[in-house]
């Protein structure tokens, strides 16, 4: 497996003194990996969280079609893989299994969990807080290197009150990628993306309820040939100098938060992808002779967990 970086910069900056910021673009890729899992076991561990608030039956169908999203995940899930499916009002409670433990993917699982699902019924409102926290405990407990949830809502956190969204996104940062859908034409869009940003997944949505099958197998597809767990992106400043943000911009936009102020930035769940990220570095170039080259920071990439990966040398 080997790890690719190239960077595209503007190099100039203005020779005032003031918020003199460098930008650029990193391209990091990642190629070899494969996809076939890895000897220790399963790579993914898997929770499939549906609203089953009161306005899930306004109409009916957004249940319906949630219930056969859910349905075709499950039927992707290769032999082995743990996976729970959780029912969501303004409380979370596991559909299946109807153990402590999360199930391991097989003919007769798959078969139970089909008809968990179909049998679930609608009404409450929507604390998206305790679909998470539940989540986050069902995926505590198991060793898959890449745990992932794949949430699906029509409606608003009307009962944040009860288990506060922004508290709960701070305990489950880097515990897993989350995925997130809005179904209907009632959901907060800047809600899921707050979601999917802290928790290094993406947002989507549907308006017609018939196409979310579809959209799950397609994305349960793309997710089964992630078997890197995390990649690092590290920024070493020099003196004077400091990052002032780093994003992701492709394939999806997504905020960066460094490990305690570390410069290093974690990256999750790859396949044989390629992903850009804008950095923001800030200088200052008061004193320094115009038309001078000005070393900023150094970037590297390294892939945590002992795998054998060809890393590209650090770049300035």
């Amino acid at each position: 497996m080997a790890a690719g970086l190239e960077i595209s910069q503007w190099k100039y900056l203005p020779g005032e003194a003031g918020d003199a910021q460098m930008h650029a673009i990193l391209s990091v890729r990642v190629d070899g990996t494969g996809g076939d899992g890895h000897p220790g076991g399963p790579v993914l561990a898997q929770v499939l969280v549906m609203d089953c608030s009161s306005s899930m039956t306004w109409p009916v169908e957004k249940l319906h079609a949630a219930q056969r999203a859910a349905v075709a995940a499950i039927r992707k899930l290769p032999d082995g893989t743990p996976f729970a499916v959780v029912r969501g009002n303004e409380q979370a409670a596991v559909v299946y299994p109807d153990t402590p433990r999360m199930a391991r993917a097989s003919a007769r699982t798959r078969s139970r969990a089909e008809r968990a699902v179909r049998e679930t019924v609608a009404g409450g409102g929507t604390c998206i807080g305790a679909w998470l926290d539940l989540s986050r405990r069902l995926l505590t407990e198991q060793d898959a290197p890449i745990g992932h949830v794949l949430l699906l809502t029509d409606g608003k956190n009307q009962h944040d009150e009860q288990m506060p969204l922004a508290r709960v996104l701070e305990e489950c940062a880097g515990r897993f990628v989350c995925d997130a859908w809005g179904i209907g034409d009632g959901w907060d869009g800047r809600e899921l993306l707050r979601i999917t940003s802290r928790l290094h997944g993406s947002a989507s949505s549907v308006r017609e309820e018939e196409a979310l099958p579809g959209e799950y197998e397609q994305l349960m597809n793309r997710l089964l040939t992630k078997t890197v767990p995390e990649l690092v992106v590290s920024v070493t400043t020099m003196p004077g100098c400091a990052v002032r943000y780093l994003k992701q911009v492709f394939p999806t936009e997504a905020e960066l938060t460094a490990e305690d102020g570390t410069g290093r930035f974690v990256t999750r769940a790859w396949g044989d992808e390629t992903r850009r990220y804008q950095l923001c570095l800030a200088a200052d170039p008061t004193g320094r002779p115009r038309g001078e080259d000005l070393q900023l920071a150094v970037v590297a990439v390294d892939v945590p967990g002992g795998r054998e990966v060809r890393l590209p040398p650090p770049r300035p």
